[in-house]
């Protein structure tokens, strides 16, 4: 799988009727308490190993907050702020990113290091809760 670009979210697992289920941002926006800004997220992968959590500048934006948004070290990519960086590697045919999760469970060091899957229609799961395609 070539993990390399952009990836944006296609579905988010989430508690409904009383099971969990994969929901669209179209059967998300249905539901009252759902953050609708989840599907505003885009992944960039980059080939150094960096991979890039993006969120698209809010429609009607001024200037002077994105500006001050910039200011306060945010990075710009087109219309996207870059919200967080973290790493990613290929290891035994396995795409892992890290988590950054740190802890113990049953007294056992917890690996920081999140597997992504494949999916067969060629999405991706993300940390067990995101689908995404491929922009």
């Amino acid at each position: 799988m070539n993990i390399i670009g952009k990836w944006v979210v296609s579905s988010v697992l989430s508690f409904d009727g009383g099971d969990f289920k994969w929901l669209t941002e179209e059967e998300a926006s249905l539901k009252e308490d759902f953050d609708a800004r989840t599907f505003a997220m885009i992944m960039d992968f980059m080939p150094d190993g960096t991979v890039r959590t993006m969120m698209k500048i809010p429609d009607g934006m001024s200037q002077e907050k994105i500006d001050e948004a910039l200011e306060e070290g945010y990075e710009r990519d087109g219309d996207c702020f870059v919200i967080k960086k973290e790493e990613w590697k290929e290891e035994d045919g396995k795409i892992l990113y890290n988590s950054g999760i740190q802890g113990e469970f049953s007294g056992e060091e917890v690996s920081p290091w999140a597997e992504i899957t494949q999916e067969e229609n060629g999405e991706i799961t993300f940390m067990n809760f995101y689908r995404m395609k491929k922009m």
